[in-house]
């Protein structure tokens, strides 16, 4: 009976293959051909990226979507190696049989043939109970992890230590769920031995927990070197199932479960656990109704296997096996599941069953020889070579693409012609060229290679449907427009029709035809609403969410728009684009900020026009402040200033976009303006960047108080790059902390490559009271740039060289045409006492025909000090007469005023203040006019207006106290004294003084506090 156990048990495993795998592998490959090849294209399209090391179409680097090894497996046999998608599934069922077949060898060396017997009653209670076929590659790497486990609580040593590591790091490589396990066995191993640990004891736990991580070096730097962040595994797979299983559904969602969060997939797990921890009676009902769910599907299955482990409960190897599969369970449960994520778990429970009858010495039977762990372990060493020789050639492919991401332009294309004659036949590499072919504008081309696609793979309707769209693009738009809508199912068809109602919206649009396309997109809504499925969703909170969810659903459309269409004529896109915002109401679009921007580049009133026409939940909040950020650099002041306060009339309690108002103010020379809108922007509350961002804007607007207001609030600042260094230092200097700006100025590394901030540094450490570092900056800029001769004459000013100052003035001057160089050379010489070479300057800068406003006004403030009227008169009628801020404005009055002209002044606030109603500086300076005039109650009601528009304005009540007298002048001074917050500590003097001259006390003016 002895020497037929062998025999028995090949004969009970080989029936177990059987009757699990060859009737639906059977049927599968009888009424579907190509099911495997849809299961699995969107897995090889990495591996062709990696085998072919060329940039993929759209983002140009590699998905982290998923880990990378099946795809590169499928690429690599069935691109290269011309296997066919049904031959690749038949040979991972047949890989799957051999290791499940070791496994149990290991389990049942020594024991009972009871379990063989076991196992085939379980297969047949339910056949095919390892699963689907078509996924059996899902199942190989957990049975290789599972059988170098068994073998190594068998045989525990420093060997199988490190082939049990390397096997979990190879299954990481394939996908991560074994992601924990390794750290929780070298834990259960260590707590279970008695204290104190062995020496090897604790290093083999060590080796265990840390070494399968080492496997995924490779992927981790691929992922920082293309996307610049850490991704140690896949990006956001899981996110759609831990979104449906906090929510407390069991089974998974076809639609953008992400939705649902109110946020991206960045944030998940944080939004996941809030909302655990609010709700944690229905999130732990859930996961007990998936366990129970989980064992539905194969009661028999579990039933044995938990018999199995009971019976073998002493044996350390079935302990360590059901640890694995207990983990898998339970590491899959406490998020929404499919059936298709148990195929590995299924075998797991078959040689739970297997082993555990081993190990019942049932009477009758013989007992299964030890040549068959010999056998067994003779296969799991040579699959594991395997696959580390696999997750070599893998790893190094890895390596190599991070240089070939980034050709472009002649390099790229010599690439695919390389590529192409070595794979002739090879219908990927053809429309991934069409893609960057299409990127780059030559639809000729790319209908080219579309064309061969589609002769190559004609089931591929992708490639159609892009020949169609290259056609039209050719002007040949028949094809887009007689496309024929295959299926409205969850398949890659029913995407593919989306893209094509989105494409057909945009080729409608183009032609002027918007009612049409609004009806294209119409429809392709209805289309993605219709693939939105709640698996098992028969309860009302499932219902519940599956309305939700369609209501939300769009992703399918939002990413066809910004892969195809971003390159496409900007005016087309921006019709489009409030289409787009109908056909999905309330739902941000990621594309619509990079479309403004290329609006906003090309032609400003475009993106002016396009902004009144959008609804304001298009952009979130990231997308928001690029935006803003892109609009206050625009090089046109007038257009940015616009453009802004259009992005502020739909977001104006964004505090982002209000700080990047602030900063187009402060770049177009509206001190006033800017400081509103920072102040404005503190009302609706900042986060640690924005206050960052806005005690630096009040630190380049002067305004120490408020600058060291909020600088006490901030942690220690630590600066991403040698221009934010420069910009922390200007803030410390203006707060007082000369020695902490000096301390960072000398650590930012400032490089003479970047002029414009060696010249900002330079400016500060001459400010700083260091001019000898300002000295040796400039001095590596050489000579010919003005603005370094401008900065080398203030630092030979600084220093009493008149001589040395004059000098480089005198270049700077001849160097340069830019009016706000002349300005400040013009300030300077007068600053030197060199008035007439001052005032020829100004002279003729006021003559100028292009003489912008801001630069007018500088001069006729210079013009005004030194008392050249005529000069100052010339610049403040350019200054008036150009468009401008109503601050600006406002300055050119208050220099009006000075000079005595009080009808001019009052001719320019009435139209700053017909432009501005509420601005409190203009309010205020009409009062003093209107007061110089004789026209004291039109100039009472403008103060009173000034102080109820801006309460911390104090000149208001300066002016307003010396128009009234007596009580009423003493109130209004008590009044402007109980600000909270005034911004001028000057006028706080001013006005204590006056109140206390008014009162009749004589007390000392240099006293702090009210």
């Amino acid at each position: 009976m002895r020497r037929r156990a062998p025999l028995l048990l090949a004969l009970w495993l080989a029936a177990a293959a059987a009757l699990s795998l060859a009737p639906r592998a059977l049927w599968s490959l009888r009424s579907e051909p190509s099911r495997q090849a849809r299961i699995l294209s969107d897995y090889a399209d990495i591996g062709e990226l990696l085998l072919h090391r060329v940039p993929g179409a759209g983002s140009g680097a590699v998905s982290t979507f998923r880990m990378p090894a099946v795809g590169f497996l499928a690429a690599a046999l069935v691109s290269h190696q011309r296997v066919s998608w049904e031959a690749f599934a038949l040979l991972a069922q047949a890989a799957g049989v051999l290791l499940l077949c070791a496994l149990c060898a290991l389990l049942c060396a020594g024991g009972s043939a009871w379990g063989p017997a076991l196992a085939g009653l379980a297969l047949l209670a339910r056949p095919g109970g390892l699963g689907d076929p078509d996924l059996a590659h899902c199942a190989l790497p957990v049975l290789l992890v599972a059988g170098l486990l068994v073998w190594r609580a068998r045989e525990t040593s420093w060997k199988t230590t490190v082939l049990l590591a390397a096997g979990i790091g190879v299954s990481l490589l394939h996908r991560s769920t074994l992601a924990f396990f390794a750290p929780l066995l070298a834990a259960g191993e260590l707590l279970g031995r008695r204290r104190p640990w062995p020496r090897s004891a604790w290093r083999q736990a060590l080796v265990l927990a840390l070494a399968p991580y080492l496997f995924l070096a490779p992927w981790m730097g691929l992922n920082w070197s293309l996307h610049g962040r850490f991704i140690p595994f896949e990006h956001g797979a899981a996110s759609s199932n831990i979104v449906a299983g906090a929510l407390g559904l069991e089974e998974t969602v076809e639609g953008e479960a992400v939705s649902l969060t109110g946020g991206s997939s960045a944030g998940i797990l944080g939004w996941a656990a809030r909302r655990v921890l609010a709700h944690p009676g229905q999130y732990l009902g859930a996961c007990g109704r998936r366990l129970f769910l989980l064992v539905s599907w194969h009661p028999a299955l579990f039933l044995f296997a938990a018999a199995g482990w009971w019976l073998g409960r002493r044996r350390r190897e079935l302990g360590h096996l059901a640890l694995l599969a207990g983990y898998f369970a339970a590491v899959h449960c406490l998020m929404a599941v499919s059936p298709l994520y148990f195929q590995p778990l299924w075998p797991l429970l078959l040689a739970l069953a297997v082993g555990g009858g081993a190990s019942a010495g049932a009477a009758g039977l013989p007992r299964m020889g030890p040549g068959w762990a010999l056998w067994a372990k003779a296969v799991l060493g040579t699959a594991l070579a395997a696959a580390l020789v696999f997750a070599a050639v893998l790893s190094g492919a890895m390596a190599a693409y991070p240089s070939a991401a980034r050709l472009s332009g002649a390099r790229l294309q010599e690439r695919y012609e390389k590529e192409l004659r070595g794979s002739p036949g090879h219908a990927w590499l053809y429309g991934q060229r069409a893609a960057v072919r299409l990127a780059q504008g030559d639809s000729a081309g790319a209908a080219a290679d579309l064309a061969r696609a589609v002769e190559l793979a004609p089931q591929e309707r992708r490639y159609q449907l892009l020949l169609a769209w290259a056609q039209w693009l050719s002007g040949k738009p028949a094809a887009l427009q007689d496309w024929s809508f295959a299926s409205a199912e969850v398949s890659t068809a029913g995407s593919t029709d989306l893209r094509a109602r989105v494409l057909r919206a945009y080729a409608q649009a183009a032609a002027g035809r918007l009612d049409r396309a609004r009806e294209e997109l119409r429809a392709a809504r209805m289309l993605e609403e219709s693939l939105v499925v709640v698996r098992g969703g028969r309860s009302p909170r499932s219902a519940a969410v599956l309305d939700e969810l369609r209501r939300a659903s769009g992703a399918v459309i939002v990413a066809a728009a910004s892969e195809l269409l971003s390159r496409r004529p900007i005016a087309v896109r921006l019709a489009l684009l409030p289409l787009l915002a109908e056909a999905l109401p309330g739902r941000p679009l990621p594309f619509a900020g990079p479309w403004l921007e290329d609006a906003a580049t090309a032609d400003p009133r475009l993106a002016e026009g396009a902004l009144g026409r959008l609804p304001p939940f298009i952009f979130d909040g990231a997308a928001r402040r690029r935006l803003s950020g892109v609009f206050a650099r625009l090089p046109d002041q007038a257009a940015s200033r616009r453009l802004l306060a259009g992005l502020a009339r739909f977001h104006d309690r964004d505090p982002a976009v209000r700080l990047a108002a602030a900063a187009a103010a402060a770049r177009a020379g509206a001190r006033g303006a800017a400081l509103r809108e920072i102040e404005l922007a503190e009302s609706f509350g900042l986060d640690r960047e924005g206050t960052l961002e806005a005690a630096l804007l009040y630190a380049e607007l002067r305004a120490a108080d408020q600058a060291r207001r909020l600088y006490g609030r901030l942690p220690r600042l630590r600066a991403r790059d040698a221009a934010q260094a420069v910009r922390l230092a200007g803030l410390e200097a203006v707060v007082g902390d000369s020695a902490a700006a000096l301390r960072r100025l000398d650590s930012a590394g400032v490089r003479s490559a970047d002029r414009s901030l060696v010249l900002a540094a330079a400016g500060l450490y001459i400010e700083l009271g260091r001019p000898e570092r300002a000295q040796e900056l400039l001095g590596g800029l050489g000579s010919s740039d003005p603005r370094v001769a401008l900065a080398r004459a203030r630092l030979a000013a600084g220093r009493g060289d008149r001589a040395g100052a004059l000098r480089e003035l005198g270049l700077a001057e001849a160097a340069s045409d830019d009016p706000e160089l002349l300005c400040a050379a013009a300030t300077l010489y007068a600053g030197l006492e060199e008035l007439a070479r001052a005032r020829s300057l100004v002279d003729r800068l006021s003559r100028r025909p292009a003489l912008d406003g801001a630069a007018a006004l500088k001069l006729a403030s210079l013009a005004a000090a030194r008392g050249w009227r005529v000069e100052a008169l010339r610049c403040l009628r350019r200054a008036g007469a150009a468009p401008a801020p109503a601050d600006q404005v406002v300055s050119a009055a208050l220099l009006y005023q000075r000079l005595g002209l009080h009808g001019e002044s009052l001719r320019l606030l009435d139209r700053a203040a017909a432009e501005e109603p509420g601005n409190a500086r203009c309010l205020s300076a009409r009062g003093v006019a209107k007061a110089l005039l004789g026209r004291k109650e039109e100039a009472l009601a403008d103060l009173r207006g000034a102080i109820r528009s801006d309460p911390r304005l104090l000149e208001s009540y300066l002016s307003l106290g010396s128009l009234l007298g007596g009580r009423e002048a003493l109130a209004v001074y008590e009044q402007g004294l109980a600000v909270v917050e005034p911004r001028d500590a000057n006028v706080v003097s001013l006005l204590r003084r006056a109140r206390e001259e008014l009162a009749g006390r004589k007390k000392d003016s240099g006293k702090a506090g009210f």
